[in-house]
């Protein structure tokens, strides 16, 4: 392989990411995701629910930008190369968002389920609800069955129980997705 095969290619990637608009997935807003102070649960539930909310806002608008960066190549750069140099350039610039994508939703599920069992815990103890005891499981036990006991006092229950469900589903989309698009 030319040594400077690389260095060109990414030259022209990240020139291409910072002047072109390109059909991107967008990123998500901080802003949009604020505590109402008409609503505080207390000082701890609040400073869980901004902390939790910021960690998957993060862990969403990586995946986003991993997604992105396989756009760019896959449709953009790798036009301009033969076959052979797709398959180097691959190897270097490709292989780890590509791992990283194909692991996260699963991950990013796992999170939800972990910080809205956290979160109704924590808010089920500020109600002082009848029969509620604080006897959370360790965290690394915490899944779906654990948020749905924390749910049952909860009207919006069948709503957080469709996220944690349907998250498989969408966990073989984004494979399917992300083998389409590098195969463009």
């Amino acid at each position: 392989m030319n040594e400077n095969l690389p260095i060109e290619a990414f030259t022209k990637f990240w020139n291409f990411h910072t002047t072109q608009d390109f059909d991107s997935v967008t990123l998500f807003p901080y802003e949009r995701f604020t505590t109402d102070p008409q609503r505080s649960m207390g000082w701890i539930y609040d400073n869980m629910e901004l902390g939790y909310t910021q960690e998957l806002i993060n862990s969403l608008n990586r995946f986003s930008h991993e997604i992105n960066t396989i756009i760019i190549w896959s449709k953009y750069i790798y036009p301009q190369y033969t076959e052979e140099e797709q398959f180097e350039l691959s190897y270097y610039f490709l292989k780890l968002p590509l791992y990283y994508c194909l692991n996260q939703p699963q991950s990013i599920r796992d999170r939800i389920i972990f910080c809205s069992t956290h979160l109704c815990h924590q808010a089920n103890l500020v109600r002082q609800l009848s029969g509620y005891k604080d006897n959370l499981v360790d965290d690394r036990k915490i899944n779906k069955q654990e948020l749905e006991k924390r749910l049952i006092y909860w009207e919006c229950k069948q709503c957080c129980l469709i996220v944690a469900s349907t998250a498989k589903a969408e966990e073989k989309q984004s494979v399917a997705c992300l083998a389409a698009s590098t195969n463009q």
